[in-house]
């Protein structure tokens, strides 16, 4: 029940993404004007690190069978997930390094247009 809780909780951050993230581009003290925001922002990055680390845990299904061995889950993780899931949660972490991913120049709008690729996630859901 825990993962089903997990994978419900990144759905939500998919969804404040998708809101918050075209905000950003439009409003340049996006986090000053609205400071929840800038938690909301700061414990998605908790939350995306710890799930890069607790995909390399999770089971899955192959051919109706559930695996459990936690080198085949490692191997399989790599071979998919990984690199998608470490670049996005690497822009999100360098975001939130620089001024509190608050500012508007030019390379943190690419970055954060770049964040928007975290919604292929929702394939992982699936």
């Amino acid at each position: 029940h825990f993962r089903n809780f997990w994978d419900f909780l990144g759905v939500v951050f998919l969804v404040l993404d998708a809101v918050i993230l075209p905000l950003q581009f439009v409003i340049n003290d996006f986090y000053q004007q609205m400071s929840v925001f800038f938690v909301i922002s700061q414990v998605q990055v908790f939350y995306w690190c710890f799930d890069l680390i607790l995909s390399f845990f999770t089971g899955y299904l192959h051919k109706g069978d559930l695996v459990s061995n936690p080198r085949a889950i490692a191997c399989r993780y790599l071979r998919t997930w990984f690199l998608p899931d470490v670049v996005v949660t690497t822009i999100d972490i360098t975001l939130e390094a620089t001024q509190g991913g608050g500012s508007a120049n030019k390379s943190t709008k690419v970055l954060r247009l770049l964040r928007l690729f975290r919604v292929v996630r929702l394939g992982k859901l699936s």
